[in-house]
Parts: C-alpha cells; sequence; structure tokens
C-alpha cells in the first residue's frame, strides 16, 4: 500500500543526493515530482512531512537504495 511518510523521506533522500551531486531536477520530471510531493504533503500534513523529508534528507547516501527497496 501507499505510504506517505516512506514517499516524502525518498523524496527528501533524493532531493539531498541531487544536491551532494549537484544534479538539479531534471525539468521535464518537474510536473509528476510536484505531483508527488503534493501528494505526500496533503495526506500526511506540513508538519509531519517536513520531519519525514528531513528524515529521508539524513539517509546517508549509501543507505538510500537499501531504504527504496526494502524499507530499511
Amino acid at each position: 500500500g501507499e505510504d506517505p511518510a516512506r514517499a516524502a523521506r525518498l523524496l527528501g533522500a533524493a532531493a539531498a543526493l541531487r544536491d551532494t551531486i549537484g544534479a538539479p531536477q531534471p525539468r521535464i520530471h518537474d510536473a509528476e515530482y510536484e505531483r508527488r510531493v503534493a501528494a505526500a504533503r496533503d495526506r500526511l500534513g506540513d508538519g509531519a512531512f517536513a520531519v519525514a523529508w528531513e528524515q529521508g534528507r539524513a539517509i546517508a547516501p549509501d543507505g538510500v537504495i537499501g531504504y527504496a527497496l526494502y524499507g530499511e
């Protein structure tokens, strides 16, 4: 099932990785990205979304794939 907190953590982790390597969000994906961010924020509320986003940003780069695949 859908887990908006997990989605927000993954979005935050992806943003952190893009920042780390200096790669901006590809413009072609802007609409889909904004839709996903809005959906997670709407389901969680602003405060819980911000917490989950920061948790995602804190995932070590070598741990992001494991979290994405296995939730670990």
